[in-house]
């Protein structure tokens, strides 16, 4: 999405047209234009591309600490389905 002539965001989608499971793999606005509803615009773009492919839902991943983010999921009806853990170690120490 450009912001005038600047990129501000994107949202990369993926389609399952087997199982008619849309997601929204990625997604991502430009520190400078947060607070300006650009997440809610890229969202929506992403989710009516889905709905035109012929996806009846739509699944996102979150990490739990990305508060702003996961306000937007939850405002805009997306409900929980489930949790993961995410380990990590460095090998290079």
């Amino acid at each position: 999405l450009l912001y005038g002539e600047k990129p501000a965001g994107y949202c990369w989608t993926q389609v399952n047209v087997k199982k008619g499971v849309g997601r929204i793999y990625m997604m991502g606005v430009e520190p400078e234009y947060r607070g300006k509803k650009i997440g809610k615009i890229l969202l929506a773009k992403g989710l009516s591309y889905l709905a035109k492919e012929g996806m009846h839902t739509a699944m996102l991943t979150v990490d739990d600490h990305n508060k702003p983010a996961k306000n937007l999921y939850q405002t805009l009806g997306f409900k929980l389905l489930n949790t993961s853990l995410w380990y990590e170690k460095r090998v290079d120490s």
